[in-house]
C-alpha cells in the first residue's frame, strides 16, 4: 500500500509509529531487554507524537498508521523498515534515519530471517582477509576537513563531497588546490554559479570518467578510464551473511584510449617518484598481492566471478549479539553522540509550506531504473528509452496554473532559469514538483541530452550551505522553485 506523505514530514510519520509500537507494546520485550539503552528516554520524548497528531502534520490518516503499527508488531521480527535514500535529504533527515533504525530495532528483527541482517567479514565466517592495498602506504598525517570543523554533528572519519566543497570556495580550514575526482560527476549536480567558486579556487582539476560529464567539462586533466567491459579489477569483498571475494575480468579489450582504474593510479604513483608503494607491473601483480595468505588462487573465480567464503549464511544466534559501542549494545542514548556534543533527540519541526498560489514548490528529484544517477543518459540505447525529463506537478495545481500535459514550462530558482515538458499527474503531492535526476542538459558534448529537459542540480541554490542537523548530510529537498507556463 502506498501511503503518500506530505514532503518533509517523513520523521513525524515514523515518531507517530515509534509511539503506537510502545503504546500498545508492540515491540520484542526479551530483545530490548538484552540489547537496547535508553528505552525510557525515549517513551518520554516521544509522548507527544501521536498518530492523531502526525495526520495534521503528514496527512497520513491516523488510522493507517496506527494499523501499519499493529501490522508491523503481529509480523516482527520478519520485518524490514528501510530508510529509502532520498528520505535522507531534509533537515531532519538524520534524525529520521536514526528512529527509523530504532523502530527496526524495537521489533527485534535484527539477525532474523526476513529481518536485517549483519553484514560479515572474513574473519567472522573463519577465513582470512585480503590484503590490503593501503597498507604499505603511510596515512596521512593531515587532519581531515571535518576532523577540523569542531563537533556538533557526528563525524566517524569519513568525508562528504560538500564540506569539500565548502572549504575550497571559503579557504576554511585551510585552502585546497587541487581535486582529483573519480568514479563521480559531482558538478553534474550543483548550481553554475557554485562550480565557478570552486574551479577559482583550484590550481588544478583532474577527472578520471568512465563517461563524460560537467566535471570533465571543467577539469583541466582528463583521464578516461575503460568501461567495466574492457576492465579488469582489483579484487573485492563483498560483504554479507555469506561473504565472498568478488572480481571483474575484461570481457574485450578497450575500444579506445582508456585505461583501467588500477593501472591509472599505479602510473600516476610512479611518475610522481612513489612507485615503491605500487609495485606492480600487470593486474595479475595485484591479484596475487591481494591474495596472499588467503588459501585461494585468481583461477578459482573463473567458473562465476567470485568465491564464496563459506557453505552457509552466518545468522548469529539471539543471546551472541555484540555492538561496536562503549556498552555493547544498542544505545539510543548515546555515548558517542553525547561526546560529540550531538542531541540524543530532535524536536519535530514542521517544514516550511511554499506558496503553491503564487507557483512555489517544493523540488524533489530522484531516480529511475533506466539511468545510473547522471552517468547514462547520453548512452544510445538508454537515451532511447528516456531521452528526456519532464517536470511532475499535481494535476489539480496545474489546471489553476494553465498548465497542461506536455506544455512548455519556466523553472527558477534565484538568478537561475531553464525550461522543461511538464508532466502533469494526480500522483504527487501539490506542495511538490519532481524530477527525474541526471540530464546535463547544458554540457555541450552530451549531444543526445544537450538542450533537451532540466538539470535539476542547477536549481539548488544554496545547497552547499544545508546541512541536516547533527549530521553532514546535504538537506537537497529543502529548496522551492518557482514554476509558471512559457
Amino acid at each position: 500500500k502506498y501511503l503518500r506523505i506530505r514532503p518533509g514530514t517523513d520523521y513525524a510519520v515514523i515518531l507517530a509509529l515509534i509511539h503506537q509500537i510502545l503504546k500498545e507494546e508492540l515491540y520484542d520485550r526479551d530483545f530490548i531487554e538484552k540489547y537496547i539503552i535508553g528505552l525510557s528516554e525515549l517513551e518520554e520524548f516521544i509522548k507527544p507524537y501521536t498518530p492523531k497528531w502526525a495526520e495534521k502534520e503528514s496527512e497520513v490518516p491516523e488510522s493507517e498508521i496506527i494499523n501499519l503499527a499493529r501490522e508491523l508488531g503481529e509480523a516482527k521480527p520478519k520485518v524490514i523498515i528501510y530508510p529509502y535514500w532520498f528520505g535522507a535529504r531534509y533537515v531532519d533527515s538524520f534524525y529520521f534515519a536514526r528512529a527509523v533504525w530504532i523502530l527496526n530495532f524495537l521489533l527485534g528483527n535484527l539477525e532474523q530471517k526476513g529481518g536485517l541482517i549483519l553484514a560479515k567479514s572474513p574473519k567472522e565466517v573463519g577465513a582470512n582477509p585480503l590484503k590490503s592495498l593501503l597498507d604499505p602506504i603511510p596515512a596521512p598525517q593531515d587532519k581531515r576537513i571535518e576532523a577540523e570543523l569542531g563537533k556538533g554533528f557526528l563525524y566517524d572519519g569519513a568525508g562528504h563531497i560538500l564540506h569539500l566543497f565548502k572549504a575550497i570556495k571559503t579557504e576554511e580550514p585551510y585552502p585546497i588546490k587541487a581535486l582529483i575526482v573519480y568514479r563521480y560527476d559531482p558538478f553534474a549536480g550543483i548550481p553554475l554559479e557554485d562550480i565557478k567558486a570552486i574551479i577559482k579556487n583550484l590550481d588544478l582539476l583532474i577527472h578520471i570518467p568512465v563517461d563524460y560529464g560537467t566535471t570533465g567539462w571543467f577539469a583541466d586533466v582528463i583521464l578516461p578510464e575503460s568501461t567495466f567491459l574492457e576492465r579488469d579489477d582489483i579484487i573485492g569483498l563483498q560483504r554479507g551473511a555469506k561473504p565472498a571475494f568478488i572480481v571483474r575480468k575484461k570481457a574485450i579489450d578497450p575500444v579506445y584510449d582508456t585505461k583501467p582504474r588500477w593501472w591509472i593510479f599505479t602510473e600516476l604513483c610512479k611518475r610522481l617518484g612513489l612507485g615503491k608503494y605500487v609495485p606492480y607491473e600487470t593486474i595479475e601483480d595485484i591479484w596475487n598481492y591481494q591474495l596472499e595468505g588467503t588459501g585461494i588462487r585468481i583461477e578459482d573465480f573463473d567458473e562465476k566471478g567470485f568465491v564464496p567464503l563459506c557453505k552457509e549464511p552466518l545468522l548469529y544466534p539471539r543471546d551472541q549479539l555484540k555492538f561496536k559501542t562503549p556498552s555493547g549494545k544498542i544505545e539510543i542514548v548515546s555515548s558517542k553522540m553525547q561526546e560529540r556534543e550531538v542531541p540524543i533527540f530532535y524536536s519535530y519541526k514542521p517544514p516550511e509550506r511554499p506558496k503553491i498560489e503564487e507557483g512555489e514548490f517544493r523540488l524533489i528529484f530522484g531516480r529511475i531504473a533506466v539511468h545510473t544517477h547522471s552517468r547514462t543518459q547520453n548512452n544510445p540505447l538508454l537515451n532511447e528509452i528516456k531521452p528526456e525529463n519532464e517536470l511532475w506537478i499535481n494535476s489539480e495545481i496545474a489546471g489553476r496554473l494553465n498548465i497542461k500535459d506536455g506544455d512548455l514550462i519556466e523553472v527558477s530558482s534565484g538568478d537561475y532559469i531553464g525550461k522543461i515538458k511538464a508532466k502533469v499527474t494526480p500522483y504527487i503531492h501539490p506542495e511538490a514538483v519532481f524530477i527525474v535526476r541526471g540530464y546535463q542538459n547544458d554540457i555541450p558534448w552530451l549531444s543526445r541530452v544537450y538542450g533537451k529537459g532540466l538539470n535539476e542540480g542547477r536549481l539548488l541554490k544554496g545547497v552547499l550551505d544545508k546541512f541536516a542537523f547533527g549530521s553532514h548530510t546535504g538537506a537537497l529537498f529543502e529548496v522551492f522553485v518557482k514554476v509558471k507556463k512559457v
